[in-house]
Formats: C-alpha cells, structure tokens, sequence
C-alpha cells in the first residue's frame, strides 16, 4: 500500500469510523522470504555478504542470515539465526518504507568454516567454537559480530520497505549496533528479500 493510499484509509477511518484494521499504518511480513547474495556490510577491510532466509507472522520473525566472505555467495563463513517480535510505523524515507523496531527473543551462531574460529573465539559465546557448531549467544553477546549481551540490548531500531511480495532492511552499520533510535539507518541495504 503506498503512503497516500495509507493516509487516505486512517483518514476514511476517522470519518466514518467502525474501522479496527491497523493494516493501514503497519507492514505485514507474514510468509517466507529469501534474498539474492547482496553486500550485507564491511568489517574493516572485509565485505561480508549474505543470503538471508525470513519466516514472519504479523507480529514475530524468525531470521536466518547465512554470511559468505565472497560477493557469489559460495565461500560460508558463519551463519546466524534471531528470532523476535516486531513492531512497525510509516517513516518518513518513503513510499512502502516503515520503521521496524525488533525486540529480540533469541540468538544462535554456527560457525561454517574454520576462517571463523579466531575470531568468534574471541568475545563470542561461553564455550569452545568447532566448525559445524551453533552456539547460543543470546546471553553473552558476540563482540566480534556487534551482538551486545541481552542485559545490554535487545532491541534492533531498523528500516522495513515491504509491497506485500518483496522486503528489504535498513543498511546497518560497521559496528551492527543499532540498539538505540538514534542508531536508526537512514538508507535502505541493497538486498531484497522475494516471498516465496
């Protein structure tokens, strides 16, 4: 629904009343989604890619972004999984863009390949990291991917462009924290999720 058409339906609403629908002013990612291979961000000198798999409800999420180090997408390096609830808001960016704000209920890494070890052996998780293995650090955060610990943030303050059958997120930024409002993208990330 495009920003007009939104207006126009809380307009038509508080007019005639009767109306309870909040689709108007809210996206609604219920579905599965997948994204092509796209730039996710950069570590240093490093871009990081994904292809992200999104299975969503009116209100929760479940999110799975498998990162390559390679812009084909085809050298894994780890794979991480949230899952949430979500709120959404018309922005100001523009048509179809809504603020989501997520409030996270559970994070996992795997690490998908040895190239990973040192650096989530460091600041990532409590326990000894192998290739192959999910880790829960929803607790204990994983600095080297930005992820605070739960006591410090579980909110993700992003950007939600959806028409019904394609989505796109906020471009984060290097640190990923994007804990706070005023850590809020401005931009929309060039990776857009299909419904299938």
């Amino acid at each position: 629904m495009k920003r007009s058409d939104s207006f126009l339906a809380v307009l038509l609403c508080g007019l005639v009343g009767g109306c309870t629908d909040d689709a108007a002013t809210t996206a609604d990612i219920t579905g599965k989604y997948v994204s092509d291979c796209g730039l996710l961000l950069r570590l240093g000198t490093t871009d990081i890619y994904q292809i992200g798999t999104l299975a969503g409800t009116r209100t929760s999420y479940d999110l799975t972004l498998a990162l390559f180090v390679d812009a084909s997408c085809s050298v894994p390096f780890v794979t991480f999984n949230t899952t949430g609830q979500y709120v959404t808001r018309p922005s100001s960016i523009g048509d179809d863009v809504y603020e989501y704000d997520a409030t996270w209920m559970s994070r996992t890494i795997r690490a998908d390949s040895a190239a990973a070890l040192p650096l989530l052996s460091t600041g990532c998780g409590t326990e000894p990291w192998s290739v192959g293995a999910t880790h829960d650090v929803f607790a204990s955060g994983c600095a080297p991917a930005g992820f605070l610990p739960s006591a410090q943030c579980v909110h993700d303050f992003d950007l939600l462009r959806t028409d019904g059958e394609k989505l796109s997120f906020g471009k984060r930024p290097s640190d990923n924290n994007m804990c706070t409002v005023d850590r809020r993208p401005t931009e929309l990330l060039d990776v857009t999720y299909a419904k299938q």
